[in-house]
């Protein structure tokens, strides 16, 4: 792993969860178009995860009008 990815995942690390959670978010749309390294069981997975934070996230704004 290259040292200015290293000091980006730190970065990530360091966030709060939602912020985390919108990052992730971001990546996956500006992920490249086509094939992928990642299995299709688990970019599945990550997607699901993803939706399930959103959706937490979005259930907490709710909750707080």
């Amino acid at each position: 792993m290259s040292e200015p990815v290293s000091h980006l995942l730190n970065l990530f690390d360091a966030l709060a969860e939602p912020d985390k959670q919108s990052v992730v978010a971001e990546i996956l749309r500006r992920s490249p178009q086509g094939e992928a390294d990642i299995p299709d069981a688990g970019f599945d997975a990550l997607a699901g995860k993803l939706f399930a934070a959103l959706d937490a996230e979005e259930d907490g704004r709710r909750a707080g009008r």
